[in-house]
This record gives structure tokens, sequence and C-alpha cells, in this order.
């Protein structure tokens, strides 16, 4: 019983795959390493850069409404409720950016978490599809590499006649006959 063969009509058709496996190796390589710089350079900028900016900045919101809110009850107090509408916009105008940074605050946090269950999941298995090309491809390089060495070898022998269709019998069969 024999198993699937392999037809093997040129040499130079194994060899220029060998070198199409080559040249995806290093692109496929520089691809997955700008994918694995950009997950981690996502994950610095959202949990340190845009958390602290937000932090901040909504202090510094809360800060404002604060003083906003200060004027414009000084300003109701002193001048009897005169004068104090244009600081009472300011209040609501302070009033929204205070909410909009809670809302930006709440956004980051929300995909801050979201980011561990989310995309480190697939950032492991690009991980590992990087890791398989690294150790893995290199080898299966080496095999079409001395499958062709092979080939090219046999090719030569049967071109030139000294391939026996037989193997040589072993020394030991040879002592026997004589």
């Amino acid at each position: 019983m024999s198993g699937p063969q392999a037809k093997i009509t040129s040499i130079e058709i194994l060899d220029s795959f060998r070198s199409s496996l080559v040249v995806y190796l290093d692109k496929a390589g520089t691809t997955l390493d700008e994918i694995n710089h950009e997950v981690r350079r996502t994950r610095h900028q959202l949990q340190n850069e845009k958390l602290l900016f937000w932090k901040m900045e909504l202090r510094k919101r809360t800060t404002a409404l604060d003083l906003a809110r200060s004027e414009y009850f000084s300003a109701r107090l002193v001048n009897s409720g005169v004068g104090a509408t244009g600081k009472q916009a300011v209040v609501r105008r302070t009033t929204e950016a205070k909410r909009e940074a809670e809302d930006k605050l709440r956004k980051v946090k929300k995909w801050c978490r979201a980011y561990d269950s989310q995309i480190e999941p697939l950032a492991k298995k690009v991980e590992s599809l990087r890791q398989n090309m690294v150790y893995e491809l290199p080898n299966a390089v080496a095999f079409l590499e001395q499958a062709a060495l092979t080939l090219s070898e046999y090719a030569g022998m049967r071109a030139t006649g000294t391939v026996s269709p037989t193997p040589p019998p072993h020394p030991e069969e040879q002592q026997d006959e004589s």
C-alpha cells in the first residue's frame, strides 16, 4: 500500500516557493511587530496619557466651576441680582464643561477595563503567531532548501544513469553468496 506521492516536475518551482516563503516571513514578521508595538503604544496612551489628562482636566474644570459659582453668588448678593446673568451663563458653561470631563473620564476608565478583556486576548494571538513565525517557519524554509538539494542530486544521478532500480545488496548478503 503506497501513500500519497508528490509529483515534482520542476525543482525551480520548489526554490521559487522557498524564496517566496522567505519574503513572506520578512514582511509578515515586520507587520506583526508593528501590530504588537501599536497595541503596547495604545495601552500606554490609554492608561497613562488619556487617563491622567482627563483626571487633571476634571480637577481644572471643577475648580473653574467653583470659582464661577462663587462669582455668581457674590454678584447676586452685592448687586441684588443685577448683572448676575452674565455670571450665571458662565456657571452654565463651566457646569457643562465639567460634565463633559466626567463623561470623558468615565469612558477612558471603561476602555481601560475593556482593554484587558477584549484587546489582550487578540494581542496574545498575534504574539503566538509571531513566535510560530520565528521558530517554526524557518524550519520549513530549511526543509524546502534541503528537499530541493536532495531532489537536484537525485535528478542529476538519474540523468547520468547511476541510479539503479534496486538498492545495492548489504555486505552480509554478499558474504553469504560466496
